[in-house]
Formats: structure tokens, sequence, C-alpha cells
């Protein structure tokens, strides 16, 4: 399962996913708790990161920015 979580509001989610014409949900990450907790921003500052979980919730490889989608999915595989 893929998804998208960003401080942003509903209304902007919203917005973005129909312009991209996005396959996966967007989640509201009121107040940066969800990027404070996984390490990925703080405060208002949150930086793009993609993890991996696999089925038994363990960080199977993270990212900083924007990795290539083949190292993603190569990496979605191995965590089955």
């Amino acid at each position: 399962m893929v998804y998208g979580v960003n401080p942003a509001s509903a209304d902007s989610h919203a917005r973005f996913a129909a312009r991209l014409a996005l396959p996966f949900p967007l989640l509201v990450d009121e107040g940066a708790r969800i990027a404070r907790a996984w390490r990925a921003g703080f405060w208002r500052f949150v930086r793009r990161t993609v993890y991996v979980v696999t089925p038994g919730g363990r960080i199977a490889a993270a990212w900083r920015g924007d990795p290539p989608v083949a190292d993603i999915l190569a990496a979605i595989r191995q965590a089955r």
C-alpha cells in the first residue's frame, strides 16, 4: 500500500491529488507530528522522505529527496 503524508491542508491535498491523478491516498499530517516521529522533518520543514515498510512494520529502506522509481520498486520486491 502506498500513502502520501504531508502537513498541508485536506483541501490542498485534494487539489494536488486530482491534478496529478494520484492512485494512492494523501494523508494530512496536522502539526507535522508524523514527520517528526518518522524523522522526516521538524516544525514546518518537512523533507521529502520515502520509506518502504515491510508487512511486519520494519523499515526496509529509506531515502531523502526523490529516489529513482527503480530503486523503490526493488526495495518493495525485497521487502515482501
